[in-house]
């Protein structure tokens, strides 16, 4: 079984309609004109299978930046589940979003896959191919820009993990 993981910013309130709007709002993005347009405006920013090696990367031993790299790909507070294989509703608050913007404002992706190319390794089958890497820097580089617009706004951020 495999996981994916997409997120949307939302403005507070929102968390307030209940665990059926949060999931409607990924529903949504099933249509593609829909999922294009919020990834394009920073709404949405889809990880896809590829958030395990972004993940592993800001969490490597060689990282050096403890428990604050667990936020942004996979913290924050489970609201429940949905779907069948029931998918997982995370929420990070606004205190989150702000302290992953801070983190991702601050890692140098580049560096943190090579000196921890070793470990990256390791947890990729024992293969880290160029296209993995570049998948790995897209990725940080969404997260990046995503979380900057979410706390700008003041928003919070909706995780939606899929059981694949």
């Amino acid at each position: 079984m495999g996981f994916s993981v997409c997120m949307r910013r939302i403005d507070p309130s929102g968390v307030d309609e209940g665990l059926g709007a949060l999931e409607s709002g990924f529903e949504a993005t099933l249509d593609t004109s829909v999922y294009e347009k919020e990834c394009a405006e920073g709404i949405l920013c889809d990880l896809a299978e590829e958030w395990r090696a972004v993940e592993m990367t800001f969490r490597c031993r060689g990282s050096g930046y403890g428990p604050i790299s667990d936020v942004p790909v996979m913290g924050g507070i489970l609201l429940g589940h949905v779907g069948t294989p029931p998918d997982a509703i995370v929420l990070l608050p606004q205190d989150g979003v702000r302290a992953a913007a801070d983190f991702l404002a601050q890692i140098d992706v580049p560096r943190l896959i090579e000196s921890n190319r070793e470990e990256l390794t390791w947890q990729n089958a024992g293969s880290l191919p160029g296209w993995v890497i570049e998948g790995i820097i897209r990725g940080a580089e969404n997260l990046k820009r995503f979380y900057g617009l979410a706390a700008a706004a003041g928003q919070v951020v909706v995780k939606r993990i899929y059981m694949e």
